[in-house]
C-alpha cells in the first residue's frame, strides 16, 4: 500500500461530511430514519471512515520533516500547557481587542487575560507553532491579523481603550 488507499480513506470521511448537506439528501434521510436514527447511523459511519483513516495513516509511508531530538519533547511539554491556557483564557474571556473576543461585560479596571495580552489567542497559536511545529509561518499570520484588528479598530477608539492592556505578555501593565 502507497498513498492511495490513505488518500482514499480519507477522501470518503471528508466527502462523507460534506456531501449530505450539500446535495440535500440529509433531510430525506432524517424523514425516513428519524433525527435519532439519522444520527446513529451518520455516527457508525463517520466512526467506521474514521478508524479506517487511521489504520491506514499507520501504514502510508513515513515522511520525516526535521530531525528529531530528545529535546524537543521537552520544550512541547513545556509550551503546551502555557499555549492551552492563553487560548481557553483568550476564547472565555471578555476581550474587545482580540478577534476571538467580545466586548459586552469588559471592565478596564479588571481587564483579566486583556492585561497579559491583547491577543491571547494569536500568542497561543505563536507559541504552539514555535514550540511545536517549529515555522514561523503562523507567527508572521498572527501579526498581520493583529495589525488588520488594530486598524478596523483605529476608528472606535481603539488607543484609549487599549492603553491600559499590554499587547506583549507581561510588559507590565497587567
Amino acid at each position: 500500500m502507497d498513498w492511495i488507499e490513505f488518500a482514499a480513506a480519507l477522501g470518503l470521511f471528508l466527502i462523507s461530511h460534506r456531501i449530505p448537506a450539500l446535495i440535500g439528501v440529509k433531510a430525506p434521510l432524517t424523514a425516513a430514519l428519524g433525527p435519532r436514527g439519522h444520527t446513529v447511523a451518520f455516527s457508525l459511519i463517520s466512526t467506521a471512515l474514521l478508524a479506517w483513516v487511521i489504520s491506514t495513516a499507520g501504514l502510508a509511508p513515513y515522511v520525516g520533516l526535521w530531525d528529531h531530538e530528545v529535546w524537543h519533547r521537552w520544550t512541547v511539554n513545556i509550551v503546551v500547557p502555557v499555549t492551552l491556557a492563553l487560548i481557553v483564557f483568550g476564547t472565555a474571556a471578555a476581550n474587545p481587542f482580540a478577534f476571538e473576543g467580545r466586548s459586552t461585560g469588559f471592565d478596564p479596571a479588571r481587564r483579566g487575560i486583556a492585561g497579559l495580552t491583547r491577543q491571547p489567542l494569536l500568542w497561543g497559536l505563536a507559541l504552539w507553532s514555535e514550540g511545536i511545529c517549529w515555522q514561523k509561518a503562523i507567527w508572521r499570520m498572527a501579526r498581520c491579523l493583529a495589525a488588520l484588528r488594530r486598524f478596523r479598530c483605529w476608528a472606535w477608539g481603539w488607543l484609549n481603550a487599549a492603553a491600559p492592556t499590554s499587547w506583549g505578555p507581561l510588559n507590565g501593565n497587567a
